[in-house]
């Protein structure tokens, strides 16, 4: 999650990230601050009475290694464990980026980089999890979720 701009409005400062994620767990990959300087700020303006909410893409995601075809759908987490190291099996199979294994798109396209299949328990875990950390161990007040059209509009649990 590479942070990009910061912009604040009234009671509310958004962290906006890039569009096409790659190492989630990764905050120190970013070419603008670490996760230390993020923890910082986050604790500096919730000191001052303003919430941080992180901008994040989970309906699609940009792999860390290109598979034989060229195409980044190899990923990786950022962490030492397989935490988010994904491959074509968690990719629709109606893709339009790559040819995916998972189950078919349940949301709108994409044609950037993969769609997620989140149909699938391991994505629905792993991402439930890595927003906890981002809450818990970051220290963000919530979320802004980008592209939800890309996200389908009843999770499976719920049904």
């Amino acid at each position: 999650m590479s942070l990009v701009k910061v912009a604040t409005f009234t009671q509310h400062l958004f962290i906006v990230t890039c569009f096409l994620a790659r190492r989630l767990y990764d905050l120190n990959a970013s070419k603008y601050r670490n996760e230390e300087q993020l923890k910082s700020l986050i604790k500096a303006s919730n000191n001052k009475g303003i919430k941080v909410v992180a901008d994040i893409v989970i309906n699609h995601r940009t792999g860390e290694k290109e598979d034989g075809s060229g195409k980044y759908y190899i990923f990786e987490g950022g962490t030492p464990d397989k935490h988010l190291d994904w491959g074509s099996s968690l990719i629709c199979k109606d893709d339009d980026y790559c040819v995916g294994n998972g189950n078919l798109d349940t949301g709108g396209p994409i044609t950037a980089s993969p769609d997620i299949d989140h149909i699938n328990p391991i994505v629905q875990k792993e991402l439930s999890d890595w927003m906890n950390w981002l809450k818990i161990e970051i220290g963000f007040d919530g979320w802004r979720f980008d592209y939800v059209k890309g996200i389908p509009r009843v999770s499976p649990r719920s049904t």
